[in-house]
C-alpha cells in the first residue's frame, strides 16, 4: 500500500513525518475525560486553511455533480432537496501530474480507531475510518470517507491524537463511481444509535451483508460539522457536547419502558436527570429537525398511564419553525390532524430501542 506515495518526495516526507508522531501515540493512553465545559482541541481534517482563513465555503468544499457547492453541504441539498447529506464534503488542494487527490488526512480530535473499511466495494462511504471520541461526553464519532488508502500504522484499537494522519482523500466508493476529477474526504460529526444495530438490520430483510457492525451508516446519525467547527472557531461552544444541547429541539417521542437504551448507557451526558436506583416508566426524548436524539427526560417513580403498553411510543410535540429545511428526513409529517412521526422517526426510534422494541 501506499506506493504511490514515493513518488511525491514532499508528501512522502509529510507521512513518514507523521507517522513517527503515529507510533509514539500508539504507545500512549489517553488520560481522564475531557470534563463538559473544557475546550477540546480540534483539528481541520484536510491540509486546506481556507475554513481556518474564513474564506468563503466554496474554497474548501468539493460540489457534487450538480456543481453547485451547496450540495457539498450538510443537510437537504441534493436532488432538488428530497435527498439528505449527512457530512460535508471537502476538495483536496495537493494533486499529482495526473490529478490525482494527494491531501493527507487528520484525526480531528484525540480518539481511537473503532472501525476501519479497506474494501469500497463494501460501502457507499468507500474506503472509510470511524475515529470515536472517547475522551470526550457524550464519546462522539468522526467518519472519515472516500480515502484512496489508509495509513499503513491505522488499526482497530488504537489511539491517536488530534491532527495524526490516518489516511489520503481519494474517490473510492460502492455501488456508484465517482470521477478523480471530484476526489473529496466526506466528513461526518455524530453519534452512535444502537450496539444493537445488527439485531434491527436482521429484521430488515436486507440484501447485502453487514459489513461494518454498529459503524453502518444506517447506525449512525450525524450533526453538521460545519456549523460544529464554525461555533468552536467563534467561542459559542468548548466541545460538541456543547453543540449538541443547542441544537433546537424540532419535536419530542415519549416512548413507554423501564429500560435504558444502548445509545443513552454510551451517552449519560444527554440524560437531563439522574435515573440510577430509581422506578423508570418512560423516556421523553428530544429531537433536532435531522434526527438527533439530544436530550432524554427519564420519567421516573411512576405508573405507565392506562392503555400505555411497555414499547409503544407516540409523538408529544412539534415545533415546525425547527423542521424548516429538513423535510428530505421524513422524520415529522403534516397530516389533517396536526402532526405525525415520519418513516425517518420511527427508524430512528427502532434502532435506539433495538433490543427493546423488537422483541
Amino acid at each position: 500500500m501506499f506506493q504511490i506515495w514515493a513518488k511525491h518526495t514532499a508528501v512522502d516526507n509529510l507521512f513518514r513525518h507523521w507517522g513517527l508522531i503515529f507510533i509514539v501515540t500508539y504507545l500512549l493512553i489517553l488520560s481522564a475525560q475531557i470534563s463538559v465545559g473544557e475546550r477540546v482541541r480540534l483539528k481541520w481534517p484536510t491540509p486546506n486553511r481556507a475554513f481556518l482563513e474564513s474564506n468563503p465555503a466554496a474554497s474548501y468544499v468539493q460540489p457534487s455533480e450538480s456543481g453547485t457547492f451547496e450540495s457539498g453541504l450538510y443537510g437537504c441539498f441534493r436532488n432538488s432537496g428530497l435527498r439528505f447529506h449527512e457530512g460535508i464534503d471537502l476538495k483536496p488542494v495537493l494533486k499529482d501530474g495526473r490529478g490525482q487527490a494527494l491531501d493527507p488526512i487528520f484525526a480531528v480530535m484525540d480518539g481511537e480507531v473503532v472501525h476501519v473499511n479497506d474494501i469500497p466495494g463494501n460501502s457507499r462511504y468507500g474506503r472509510y475510518i470511524v475515529v470515536e471520541h472517547t475522551n470526550l461526553n457524550p464519546a462522539v464519532y468522526t467518519l472519515y470517507a472516500h480515502l484512496s488508502e489508509v495509513s499503513p500504522v491505522v488499526e482497530i484499537g488504537m489511539t491517536l491524537e488530534a491532527g495524526a494522519v490516518i489516511g489520503r482523500m481519494g474517490h473510492s466508493s460502492g455501488g456508484y463511481t465517482i470521477p478523480s476529477q471530484r476526489a473529496h474526504l466526506h466528513f461526518e460529526m455524530g453519534l452512535m444509535l444502537s450496539g444493537n444495530f445488527q439485531k434491527w438490520y436482521d429484521l430488515q430483510n436486507f440484501k447485502e451483508q453487514n459489513y461494518h457492525g454498529p459503524w453502518n451508516g444506517l447506525n449512525l446519525v450525524g450533526f453538521d460539522p460545519l456549523e460544529f467547527f464554525g461555533n468552536f472557531k467563534n467561542g459559542v461552544v468548548r466541545q460538541p457536547f456543547d453543540h449538541i444541547v443547542r441544537l433546537p429541539t424540532a419535536f419530542t417521542v415519549k416512548i413507554n419502558t423501564s429500560e435504558v437504551p444502548d445509545f443513552i448507557q454510551r451517552y449519560p451526558a444527554l440524560a437531563t436527570l439522574p435515573f440510577q436506583d430509581r422506578t423508570l416508566t418512560a423516556w421523553e426524548i428530544e429531537f433536532s429537525g435531522f434526527g438527533i436524539p439530544k436530550l432524554w427526560r427519564p420519567i421516573l417513580d411512576g405508573a405507565s398511564p392506562i392503555g400505555e403498553k411497555e414499547g409503544s411510543f407516540k409523538l408529544v410535540s412539534v415545533k415546525k419553525e425547527f423542521l424548516k429545511g429538513s423535510l428530505c428526513r421524513e422524520v415529522i409529517l403534516q397530516c389533517k390532524d396536526g402532526y405525525m412521526l415520519g418513516n425517518g422517526a420511527i427508524r430512528l426510534i427502532e434502532i435506539l430501542f433495538a433490543s427493546q422494541l423488537l422483541e
